[in-house]
């Protein structure tokens, strides 16, 4: 019925104030919010998820209250899928929000949204959001650590230390995709935890050890703690050749990155 009000969805550089806004208590949290916004969300742990969040009320009051909502998804160009209907928050609430996460990793999905009032009659179906690639791009190895950011220390004659800045998860490409939003509620603070691996190589080439290690891997276009460092401790033979270590590192689920090298360290 379209009498019953329905936002309508957001693009561009107001999608994304919307959605960062809402996620860091800003401005856009109140009465600014103007219509239904998308984003990937991303849990600490890096799995991640469809966020969508709008406004709790329409622009103007309507007679008949709202009470409940319903999301449909599709993958781009395919069929519909209806999740089922959820009441609405108090009336009070800012904004509502919905997660959806039963998605499959790598493929591109776009949602829907219909509002229904307290006389169960439900508004149009909102047109599609804009696209949301359900993964992560891999991290990769920052200018911190190509400049200075790697570190190697020698602590016993069976002990290496390696030290480095985390990696950098890059902003997409492909701007007119929904934006990465990160759990608030996890105080991520602008990084996720990535699995690094430190590959340990002699002179000739040969794998001497290889060390997985969690640490968190910072994204591009977030505030975050660009003075952080990584440690890892590597078992090392008393009398070793000459050896260097290849680090790279991923997200959960996700393909491997870019790996960096440090120097030589001397036999």
């Amino acid at each position: 019925d379209a009498s019953v009000w329905r936002p309508l969805p957001l693009v561009g550089e107001e999608l994304c104030a919307q959605m960062r806004g809402v996620a860091s208590g800003g401005r856009w949290a109140g009465q600014s919010l103007t219509g239904l916004g998308i984003a990937l969300g991303v849990a600490s742990d890096s799995s991640i998820f469809a966020r969508l969040i709008w406004p709790r009320q329409p622009p103007q009051p309507c007679a008949v209250a709202l009470g409940k909502y319903q999301v449909r998804y599709r993958t781009c160009g395919d069929e519909w899928h209806s999740l089922p209907m959820v009441e609405l928050p108090p009336g009070d609430a800012a904004f509502a929000e919905c997660q959806v996460s039963e998605l499959r990793y790598g493929q591109l999905y776009e949602f829907a949204l219909r509002l229904g009032n307290v006389l169960s009659r439900w508004s149009e179906w909102s047109p599609a959001t804009a696209p949301v690639r359900m993964e992560l791009p891999p991290p990769v190895p920052g200018r911190n650590v190509e400049q200075g950011g790697l570190r190697v220390a020698v602590v016993s004659p069976s002990v290496v230390k390696l030290v480095w800045r985390p990696f950098i998860v890059p902003i997409r490409s492909d701007r007119v995709e929904a934006p990465i939003l990160l759990d608030a509620s996890s105080g991520q603070h602008g990084g996720v935890t990535a699995e690094y691996e430190v590959i340990v190589r002699a002179a000739d080439g040969s794998i001497v050890s290889v060390v997985q290690h969690e640490a968190p891997a910072i994204f591009e276009d977030l505030q975050a703690d660009s003075s952080a460092w990584i440690e890892a401790d590597l078992p090392v033979e008393p009398r070793r050749p000459s050896c260097s270590f290849k680090i790279r590192a991923r997200l959960r689920r996700g393909p491997w990155g870019p790996s960096v090298l440090s120097p030589a360290l001397p036999s």
